[in-house]
């Protein structure tokens, strides 16, 4: 067995549980986490973020803003609106 053929194995024993025959094409987890850039063009904790209030100001966060998640783990925009 070649060492294409273990790691295609090994992805379809972790990841495809059962045999589901999807085709592996790469190493990755298929359809896991959020894209590297969501289509309309936010960024990755701008998505997380939607919705929640922002651990400063306590306005909510939209996804058209910039924010970021501190380090007691809440999350804040980058400026707080007015």
């Amino acid at each position: 067995m070649s060492i294409g053929d273990r790691v295609t194995q090994a992805h379809l024993d972790h990841f495809c549980p059962g045999g589901a025959g999807v085709p592996v094409v790469g190493s990755g987890p298929i359809g896991l986490g959020l894209p590297d850039e969501d289509p309309a063009g936010y960024d990755r904790n701008s998505v997380r973020a939607a919705g929640r209030s922002c651990g400063r100001c306590d306005q909510p966060m939209t996804p058209s803003q910039d924010v970021r998640k501190r380090a007691d783990g809440t999350w804040a925009h980058e400026t707080c609106p007015p």
